[in-house]
């Protein structure tokens, strides 16, 4: 931003996420995924590099909570969008939070956990698509679902998003075991 000459301040993504900030958080944290590529340009390969790239089309900015206890850190945020028609956060306009009680059931050790819910999947794919076509990538993305179709003799697409119906995805990332 330094090098841009223009103030954060002036981005209503970023005021958006700044009027989140939780007033008892210990610490908060602001990620800019427009810059985020640049700023590992120097630490990863080339390959990790252009993996990362993506990540720039998430979203604008986000704002982190972090909120140290004794034993663990909690954080907690809001993401926004400026222009939403480059950003992979607009796939989830209008989706409600599914309740989920997952939670209770993980060990103690788990070290890490994503909750994802919606409440209509299709319409996050149709949308990805509209995406994808608006960066002209749709028809890659098209002529690899037909090979998949083709290859299976399978409706790829029903098969990959028709069973998804406000389900939640869950992802845990358990401490490795110790003795």
């Amino acid at each position: 931003m330094l090098l841009s000459g223009e103030s954060i301040a002036n981005q209503s993504a970023f005021v958006s996420v700044s009027h989140t900030e939780n007033a008892y958080a210990h610490a908060v944290l602001y990620v800019n995924y427009h810059n985020l590529p640049n700023l590992f340009n120097t630490q990863l390969d080339s390959k990790s590099l252009s993996n990362i790239s993506g990540i720039s089309r998430f979203s604008d900015w986000t704002e982190l909570d972090i909120l140290i206890r004794e034993k663990e850190i909690l954080m907690n945020g809001f993401s926004s969008v400026g222009d939403s028609t480059n950003t992979f956060l607009n796939l989830f306009n209008d989706q409600q939070t599914r309740p989920s009680t997952v939670d209770s059931l993980l060990p103690g050790n788990t070290a890490g956990f994503i909750n994802i819910g919606f409440k209509d999947y299709k319409t996050i794919f149709r949308r990805f698509k509209l995406q994808l076509k608006n960066q002209s990538k749709l028809d890659p993305f098209e002529n690899k679902l037909k090979a998949i179709s083709d290859s299976f003799n399978i409706n790829a697409e029903q098969t990959l998003t028709g069973w998804i119906k406000g389900e939640n995805g869950c992802c845990c990332y358990k401490q490795p075991f110790s003795i």
